[in-house]
């Protein structure tokens, strides 16, 4: 475990770039059924250190989630000094077409109460293991696998790099560290990218 207890006391010590900003604000956004709950319970379960069900999460394909945010709670989980740690990730209904259904598009913006570049994109690609028997096999094959690279390079428009592959918590009762150094690994940078993006704003 000690390439994970290192990631987490990594995430733990960051803080972002700029003073003026205590804690980031991480919104997951996406369709439904895509995993974005289920990203954020394996999140908070890496850091309770067992599998978590904060947010509702299925695999219905309707979608679970009725609260247009629901917050990765701050005071659970501090940072290496007792403090809140200096990000909260945040949960949104799915995004749907249909009039009065999910989440749109347009209440982004208002749900984040501050403003980010048009077309300004993380992607986390979930559901890894369902996508390749390999990969469900063993998560290590990640990185490996023909189809996951191929899935990675189908995403026009947004740079390979940008692209975190992970596998969430959804049926499993027991953490596994492989699967918590890749969720650890996208969380961490994510982080990079929110200070990149503050350092943008502040030159």
């Amino acid at each position: 475990q000690g390439a994970e207890r290192v990631l987490i006391n990594e995430i733990k010590r960051s803080k972002p770039s700029i003073n003026s900003v205590s804690q980031a604000r991480i919104l997951l956004v996406g369709p439904v059924g895509a995993g974005k709950s289920s990203f954020f319970n394996s999140i908070s379960s890496v850091f309770h250190g067992y599998v978590t069900s904060q947010a509702i999460s299925g695999n219905s394909g309707d979608g679970v989630t009725t609260q247009v945010l629901e917050s990765f709670k701050k005071q659970t989980h501090e940072s290496e000094d007792g403090k809140p740690l200096s990000f909260i990730v945040c949960d949104t209904m799915g995004l749907k077409a249909a009039p009065g259904e999910g989440v749109h598009v347009e209440d982004i913006c208002n749900i984040l109460k501050g403003h980010v570049p048009d077309r300004y994109q993380l992607l986390i690609l979930s559901k890894v293991d369902e996508a390749c028997i390999y990969v469900e096999k063993d998560i290590q094959d990640v990185y490996r696998s023909p189809y996951i690279k191929k899935k990675v390079s189908d995403q026009l428009g947004i740079s390979v790099s940008c692209i975190f592959p992970v596998k969430n918590y959804n049926h499993e009762t027991d953490l596994e560290e492989n699967c918590d150094i890749l969720l650890l690994s996208t969380l961490q940078q994510i982080l990079h990218f929110v200070n990149n993006y503050f350092d943008n704003i502040y030159d």
